[in-house]
């Protein structure tokens, strides 16, 4: 299945939002302390949202796991009162998320792979992915949401509030990227060598420019700067390479695609980026030179600059790709994720929130709003379990470039969030 009929299929789903922790195998989530009438009206319950999940799986012929997690309102603090939202894997790859405050009209992210893993929380000893940055500015924001109080006149008689929506897709860019590349295994790494002659990871930066020169089929050739490059320059075959889609699709004795062009791609990125190869997956590097490292390679490129969500959907319009960084800082040292940006769709929601008494009574409209979400298409460059995982569509207003509660992080952790745009081939 393409993108662009994942996105059709996904845009069917009831309201939504991302992120996960704890498992919950009995298909039962603890009570949050809310009477059953509160609940009513606040909350999706997890046979609704799991109702949700299987309809949306069906769509996409899979099914959910047995196993599925769920977060709950300050539960780095103690105070674990208030379930936030549940997070459902599919058995064959993706996921679906669903929010449980009915004030939240809109859906947030469907991935297409997965599975999604409660390590990857932030304050979990998780990976620090570009998902982590996601995560984390998520939770604050459904935390922030589960304080305001409920304005909508409910009835106070025996009875339930549902949530009724329509979407409309409008503008959008479809996503450029066609492959799956991550950066921690052959062929992605051949060339990338610690000091005393083992493999390191490649380094996230590296996959997101690879994926970008795939997307746009450039450059159409190489100079070769790295120490011990069997060539001074290669030729680069973009649709050869390309057939290298992902590392699950290889056999044990066949895999298409030109893997040495490939590795050759990834280890001259990591020479111009200034990359040092150790045993970390998130190589400290200076989000700084990637700029300069675009332009080394033929691309026009804008300068680094906070993260903007009009910034960088203006660029994807103009059929211009986007690179982007987030970074903790834990004390010790610099550590983050580098992304690849390449599409989007802006979905209109309508929404009525109505009243349904329990005796049969007339139905109450209580609140319609109307919003326009836009989503960004992002490739992580991750692939722990599953090539390309955790890329798909994400809610772009979610994202924040401002300092986080140290408290509440569990440690000096700043997110710092930079992007790229403009990247296109100078022809």
């Amino acid at each position: 299945m393409n993108k662009s009929s994942f996105l059709s299929i996904l845009l069917a789903f009831f309201a939504a939002a991302l992120v996960s922790c704890e498992s919950d195998e009995d298909g039962k989530v603890p009570d949050p302390g809310l009477s059953d009438a509160a609940l009513s009206r606040l909350v999706v319950r997890y046979d609704e949202a799991r109702q949700t999940a299987d309809e949306v799986g069906r769509a996409l012929g899979r099914t959910v796991e047995y196993e599925s997690f769920y977060v709950r309102k300050n539960m780095r603090t103690g105070d674990a009162r208030d379930t936030l939202l549940y997070v459902f894997n599919y058995d064959d790859n993706g996921f679906a998320v669903v929010a449980t405050d009915r004030r939240v009209n809109k859906l947030l992210a469907v991935a297409e792979n997965g599975p999604y893993h409660p390590k990857l929380i932030p304050g979990m000893n998780g990976y620090y992915c570009g998902m982590f940055f996601y995560m984390t500015a998520l939770i604050d924001e459904l935390e922030a949401l589960s304080a305001r109080p409920f304005t909508a006149d409910v009835p106070d008689v025996p009875g339930r509030v549902e949530s009724r929506e329509t979407r409309t897709v409008g503008e959008s860019a479809e996503p450029a990227i066609t492959v799956e590349w991550g950066y921690r295994t052959w062929p992605y790494n051949t060339y990338c060598r610690k000091s005393d002659g083992t493999l390191a990871p490649a380094g996230s930066a590296a996959a997101a420019v690879a994926q970008i020169m795939e997307a746009c089929s450039f450059p159409e050739r190489m100079d070769l700067t790295y120490p011990d490059a069997e060539v001074a320059s290669a030729d680069l075959d973009w649709e050869k390479i390309r057939q290298h889609r992902n590392t699950d699709m290889c056999g044990v004795w066949d895999c298409p695609g030109d893997h040495v062009a490939i590795s050759r791609i990834y280890r001259e990125i990591g020479q111009q980026l200034g990359l040092e190869y150790g045993d970390r997956y998130d190589l400290p590097m200076d989000f700084g030179k990637m700029p300069e490292c675009l332009r080394h390679f033929g691309f026009r490129a804008d300068e680094v600059a906070a993260y903007d969500a009009d910034r960088v959907v203006g660029s994807l319009k103009e059929g211009k790709l986007v690179c982007m960084s987030g970074r903790i800082a834990d004390g010790l040292q610099s550590r983050g994720q580098v992304w690849a940006i390449d599409g989007y769709r802006d979905v209109e929601t309508k929404s009525e929130l109505w009243f349904v008494p329990s005796d049969g009574g007339a139905e109450q409209k209580l609140e319609e709003t109307a919003e326009t979400v836009r989503y960004i298409h992002c490739n992580w460059g991750w692939s722990s379990d599953t090539s390309g995982e955790m890329n798909g569509y994400f809610a772009v207003d979610l994202y924040r470039n401002a300092a986080g509660d140290a408290a509440h992080w569990g440690g000096d952790m700043l997110p710092n969030l930079q992007v790229v745009t403009g990247i296109t081939p100078n022809r």
